[in-house]
């Protein structure tokens, strides 16, 4: 059977776009009628195969969509490229959508467009606006889909269409799952996968395909003014740990025996006591300590793995820091001491061997082949700056800095416009060098890379596999791992190679058990949809709830709105959530709420949202009030204090983001079914301090109070239009009725007589 069928000759694809291989055509029939989850080295073509599946579902549903999702705008433009170049439509018939896209185009293109290349969070804010439906989606592919768990954009995607569209069929396609069989299990359940199909570097049918990536690692050892530096810091370390120990907080204080993931358990461990006890003096200096220890096996790091910069840099974050922590560190004499000998070693051109060693490896590569393309992984931005700094004196060298978007302190991101600009002129050999964080580490087809070096190990089997992916991919390529010998680098290193074995013996498993599912599934596929036509009633939402487009982010919007809440997507300059045209809302996580109060914004916002709304209302959403790092715990209580008394403030607690949503629904339906109010978005056009001056001023006459003086003067607009209404029109006021609306009138007019204080 799989000899006669040739989908490469398929009549929607351009004759000889695609290479003939027959491991894709026997995945592409797998997957053609059930849900499937295809895993398959890097390089081997698992676009071709979403294409192949595509235009087979294409020509049984001409009028259907296809829908690709990627997590990053340059994924998604090259997946867009793929398409255009083996189908046979025109290149109106396809269309990329980005949160870049204007919004009042995207309508437009969901509807004209007949294959969608899409960013997730776009896609979910679509479908969460009304934008879009997935009713008409016959195929809908997951690239990256070992990211399909937990609250990540893939899993809401993934039920709305299999609720919302007609004729589903869903594609999941990834090189490395996880090494956790628990995960692989949740991305199974999220992508609703029947059918799963695995293939491996030494599997018969695709091994002749796989190229040759030679593995190499180069160990070099710290220099000895290095080792000064990292036996202050171990020795400061030490201390800490020691005390810690005696409070039976840790159980060593070896460093070779405690790590840093070991002392943030740690960390999450006391703050979790605190609610179950009267803590003292002595424990809340545990508190200090431990975070003093986790920025101590930080610094060690640094130092250990990245060099002098980046240890100077995380020295100076610190001076600027405002918690007990970081002022306890940096009016340290060890701080000074580590400050001085760093700043006299990269005074003496001292720097991380790895660094030396880069240059080298680089400059011998290019020597040999001078149209050599090469990427450098780096795990900090700080690194990548400092990198990209030091290649750029050498001529040779042509190297360019590859981060993620959002911009940091000195370190300003790059649009998705830049990166694509970037990986053009990558490709087009405008540089030679990308140095790259792990933005680049996912699903870029740049075929002509011929080499990757690892700058610093990552703890992580997909990120290591996802890096290494990015040579051999149309020819014979090489990883080159850079190791610092005795330290922490060298530990990630292994623990990635550990997990990555984990990961093979969990893929294993998984193909026998895809065997015995594949035995199980229903010659029809319909038997296993769930779709349920719309109806008139069934569209009907029932309640409103504006939400900030920046809180797409969270799972709360998505709960929202799968509990048939009509959500209005809007930019807010003031709260979160708006309810009705009196109550706007505040959400913030423990650590949101820790964070705003470090840096003041939360009074300001808090502030503002009392000054535009009557029924100002914060929600405080998580398990352990006290768990946020750096605010102590009677900080957090004055603060919540402050909330309700000074602010008038509702406040609940709510235990996670469903319950957040569920009090939004409650309190919606009481605005807007009981009370018959609508949501309204109102800013504060008033300054604050005024605002709350005029407020206090009208909340001073009797029987009115702060909601009261709100409305009087949202409604009249000044105290002088206040005091010159006449009874009728003060009747005309929430919350004025006749009694109130007469002690006024007679307040006003009432003669002033001074009794001398008497």
């Amino acid at each position: 059977m799989l000899v006669q069928i040739s989908f490469i000759s398929h009549p929607l694809l351009k004759e000889n776009a695609i290479e003939r291989r027959l491991y894709q055509e026997t995945l592409t029939l797998s997957c053609i009628n059930h849900h499937s989850l295809v895993i398959l080295p890097t390089g081997l073509g698992k676009t071709i195969i979403a294409a192949l599946i595509a235009a087979y579902r294409k020509k049984k549903h001409p009028k259907g969509k296809i829908i690709f999702l990627a997590p990053t705008k340059p994924l998604v433009d090259q997946h867009h490229k793929t398409f255009t170049s083996v189908f046979n439509f025109d290149a109106s018939d396809f269309a990329v959508l980005t949160g870049s896209t204007p919004p009042g185009k995207r309508k437009e293109i969901w509807m004209n467009s007949s294959f969608i290349f899409v960013t997730p969070q776009t896609l979910q804010n679509d479908i969460i606006k009304g934008n879009c439906s997935l009713e008409d989606c016959v195929f809908l592919i997951f690239d990256e889909a070992h990211r399909a768990v937990g609250n990540y954009a893939y899993v809401f995607i993934a039920r709305e269409y299999i609720k919302q569209a007609r004729n589903p069929l869903i594609l999941g396609i990834t090189a490395s799952p996880s090494s956790e069989e628990i995960k692989i299990q949740e991305i199974q359940e999220n992508l609703f996968i029947q059918n799963i199909e695995i293939r491996t570097e030494s599997s018969p049918d695709v091994k002749d395909y796989v190229q040759p990536v030679e593995i190499e690692k180069i160990f070099v050892s710290l220099p000895s003014e290095f080792m000064d530096l990292k036996s202050k810091i171990e020795s400061e370390l030490k201390a800490v740990l020691m005390n810690l120990k005696r409070a039976g907080i840790v159980d060593t204080y070896d460093l070779r025996r405690i790590s840093h993931s070991k002392l943030l358990a740690a960390q999450r461990m006391v703050q979790a006591r605190i609610k179950d006890s009267q803590p003292d003096a002595e424990f809340y200096e545990n508190i200090k300590r431990i975070t003093i220890s986790i920025k101590l096996s930080h610094m060690l790091e640094l130092l250990e793995s990245q060099g002098l910069i980046s240890l100077q840099k995380y020295l100076k974050k610190i001076q600027r820091g405002t918690t007990k922590s970081d002022k306890i560190i940096s009016q340290s004499s060890f701080y000074e001491e580590m400050f001085q000998l760093i700043q006299r070693l990269m005074d003496g051109e001292k720097e991380h061997p790895k660094l030396k060693k880069l240059i080298t490896l680089l400059n011998n590569e290019i020597k040999r082949n001078p149209d050599a393309k090469i990427i450098v992984f780096v795990h900090y931005r700080v690194s990548a700056q400092m990198i990209t700094a030091e290649l750029e004196k050498h001529e040779q060298l042509r190297a360019v800095r590859f981060v993620g978007q959002q911009s940091k302190r000195g370190d300003k991101g790059l649009t998705q416009k830049e990166q694509l600009e970037i990986l053009e002129q990558f490709k087009a050999g405008d540089y030679n060098l990308l140095i790259a964080t792990s933005v680049a580490e996912e699903g870029l087809d740049i075929s002509e890379c011929d080499l990757v070096i690892f700058y610093d190990s990552v703890p992580s089997s997909i990120r290591s596999i996802q890096r290494r992916g990015r040579t051999g991919r149309k020819r014979a390529g090489k990883v080159i791992v850079l190791i610092t010998k005795g330290t922490i680098d060298e530990g990630y290193h292994y623990a990635a190679q550990s997990k990555e074995r984990t990961m093979k013996r969990h893929i294993r498993e998984l193909q026998h058990y895809s065997k015995q599912l594949k035995e199980k599934l229903p010659n029809d596929q319909k038997s296993l949809i769930t779709y349920v036509p719309e109806t008139p009633e069934s569209k009907k939402k029932k309640i409103t709830i504006i939400a900030d487009t920046r809180e797409t982010a969270s799972p709360v919007v998505r709960t929202l709105y799968e509990a048939g809440v009509d959500v209005q997507l809007k930019k807010l300059d003031v709260g979160d959530y708006i309810i009705s045209e009196d109550a706007g809302i505040e959400r913030k996580t423990i650590e949101d709420l820790a964070e705003s109060l470090k840096d003041g914004r939360l009074f300001r916002e808090l502030t503002d949202l009392c000054n535009s709304y009557s029924i100002p209302i914060i929600i405080i959403e998580g398990t352990d009030l006290y768990s946020a790092r750096g605010i102590v715990p009677n900080a957090l209580r004055g603060t919540l204090a402050s909330l309700i008394l000074d602010f008038k403030l509702a406040t609940i607690f709510s235990k996670d983001a469903e319950d957040t949503a569920k009090f939004l629904i409650m309190l919606a339906k009481r605005e807007q079914e009981e009370k018959k109010k609508t949501p309204r978005i109102r800013n504060s056009k008033t300054p604050p301090n005024m605002a709350r001056t005029l407020e206090y001023i009208v909340a001073g006459i009797p029987l009115i109070d702060i909601t009261r003086a709100r409305n009087l003067l949202s409604h009249f607009g000044s105290i002088k239009n206040i005091f010159t209404a006449s009874e009728e029109e003060l009747r005309n006021v929430k919350g004025i009725g006749e009694k109130i609306a007469r002690q006024i009138i007679s307040l006003f007019n009432e003669e002033y007589q001074d009794d001398g204080g008497q």
